[in-house]
């Protein structure tokens, strides 16, 4: 699993609770750091905030669907931000997100939806 945010407590949190649970957690600090540890690391899912410095969440999320390697991959995006919450569920649906979350967000939700993911791949 790849864990990309550009808030490092956010990171710590989601990576922390994550392997609790189990799974295998990358991280990334922002978007070109994410493209290319999904390309070389093929993770089974990927959780994506939207509001990052240089490469936002759409324009990663874009990427990772027109790369062959990365196309099929789950990725539940992410955002905090109360500008993008409105808008951006249809859109990042449209660029072929699995699901769209708002922070804060409960942690078991999160993991059974993480989980739901993984039994339908």
């Amino acid at each position: 699993m790849l864990v990309v945010d550009d808030d490092p407590g956010v990171r710590e949190l989601l990576s922390v609770s994550l392997r609790k649970q189990g799974f295998e957690v990358l991280t990334a600090p922002d978007g070109q750091t994410a493209l290319d540890l999904a390309d070389r690391e093929a993770p089974g899912i990927i959780l994506l905030d939207l509001r990052m410095p240089s490469l936002d969440g759409f324009a990663v999320l874009e990427a990772l669907k027109k790369n062959p390697a990365t196309a099929g991959t789950p990725v539940i995006v992410m955002t905090g931000s109360e500008s993008l919450k409105a808008g951006a569920r249809p859109r990042v649906l449209a660029l072929g997100a699995a699901d769209f979350i708002t922070k804060p967000f409960d942690m078991d939700t999160l993991i059974q939806e993480v989980r739901t993911l993984i039994r339908e791949r």
